[in-house]
């Protein structure tokens, strides 16, 4: 847990976020007049294309652009030069006055000199703008481009995973309510060697906040003596055979690795893990605004994240959690390190809140997950009853990364 202030990204949009916008409601506001002369409607592109002779493709897309507000959104439709002259040259076919498509014309060529000022041909401007909307509330503007990079990692480092989740579970000590315990499981589902040699961190142990309080060493969630590299697996929801991990000493703590192994689909395997930590901080707050975060890092080529917090009914946060996600790129993951917005990337995903009494923990990537669940807070001698759940999911997320779920500590 750690204080820190918050900065807000700017509104102050940039020059390509300004010329863009102009741009595209000068064209907007050509292509609505011009719709309006042949008595096109703008909102039904089937009977644009049937009635004028517009491919349905392009009549789709400009559907698209003239039925955002968004001129970002709107951009990612404009047709190109090519297909936006076929357009103009179709309904120039029924009869608008001249200047109209002159003025359509105008507003196209100033669109794509905007292209050509700030991004220098098409794909490298569609790629800008993803990364502009990455911070949108819609996750799959950045898809795309998410899972054109899951697919190059995969193959560069020669392993993926189909999901990567995390389960933390707060509760109070039981001999000292003004404590925290914390339940930690972690893990891959269904990850794949694409290289036989590709040795891999599946799992790290470690305490990051420096103002922790704990008092008990880390114990195993569900121990098993002879667990591979004494690894803390969580044996009956991963592989069996349980797979072959080596342990690394690191400075906080200490580093599971997965050995080399067959590579494909017929070898992937499952591996998650729990840890148990007595008396981690303190519950309440020991300075002004002060935050908790629950960090993960992620660092393996990933389809989906599965992020869940339990927090127990009695524990006096703040809540629903927020979610901000930070570059590993320059740092290392010291979650009480100063964080500037230079460390901090877009995120369009938000936190879902699964309910309480009990709160509904299904989901479709992993189907043993409400079992998992549910063994846990029995573990640490509770029941789905007594906590209330916060999910966020990523698709193909970008690495190296660390998603935070962060919730205001209450002075007492």
């Amino acid at each position: 847990m750690n204080s820190q202030e918050l900065i807000e990204p700017p509104d102050t949009p940039g020059p390509l976020a300004k010329s863009l916008e102009s741009a595209v409601r000068a064209l907007r506001a050509a292509l609505f007049e011009l719709y309006a002369a042949v008595g096109a409607d703008p909102a039904a592109p089937q009977e644009v294309s049937r009635s004028y002779g517009v491919t349905k493709s392009q009549a789709w897309k400009i559907a698209k652009v003239l039925g955002s507000s968004d001129p970002l959104e709107a951009a990612r439709y404009v047709p190109g030069r090519r297909g936006l002259d076929r357009v103009l040259e179709a309904l120039g076919r029924h009869g608008p006055a001249p200047e109209l498509l002159a003025r359509a014309r105008d507003a196209m060529e100033g669109l794509h000199a905007v292209i050509s000022t700030h991004a220098g041909d098409r794909a490298t401007f569609e790629r800008t703008l993803e990364s502009m909307r990455a911070g949108s509330h819609d996750p799959g503007s950045v898809e795309s481009s998410r899972k054109q990079s899951f697919l190059g990692n995969s193959a560069t480092w020669g392993i993926q995973a189909r999901v990567q989740l995390s389960l933390r579970v707060l509760l109070p000590n039981a001999e000292d309510p003004d404590f925290l315990d914390i339940a930690n499981v972690s893990g891959l589902l269904d990850l794949r060697r694409l290289r036989s040699t590709a040795r891999w961190p599946v799992a790290q142990y470690s305490t990051f906040f420096s103002a922790s309080k704990a008092t008990s060493p880390v114990e195993p969630l569900m121990p098993r003596d002879d667990a591979p590299g004494g690894a803390p697996f969580l044996s009956e929801f991963s592989s069996d055979p349980l797979p072959p991990v080596r342990s690394v000493p690191i400075g906080s703590g200490v580093r599971f690795e997965l050995n080399e192994g067959p590579v494909g689909k017929a070898a992937a395997l499952s591996c998650l893990f729990g840890m148990r930590y007595r008396k981690f901080a303190p519950v309440h707050a020991m300075v002004p605004g002060e935050v908790a975060e629950h960090a993960s890092l992620l660092r393996t080529p990933t389809e989906v994240v599965l992020n869940d917090l339990l927090v127990h009914r009695d524990l006096p946060f703040t809540l629903p959690p927020e979610a901000f996600l930070y570059s590993l790129m320059e740092t290392e993951p010291q979650v009480s390190a100063d964080r500037s917005m230079r460390f901090q990337l877009p995120l369009s995903e938000r936190i879902e809140h699964l309910g309480t009494a009990p709160p509904l923990m299904a989901t479709p990537h992993f189907a043993r997950h409400t079992e998992l669940v549910t063994r846990v807070v029995e573990r640490v001698g509770c029941t789905l009853d007594d906590f209330a759940a916060y999910r966020i999911v990523m698709r193909y997320p970008p690495i190296p990364t660390m998603v935070c779920l962060q919730h205001l500590l209450i002075e007492r």
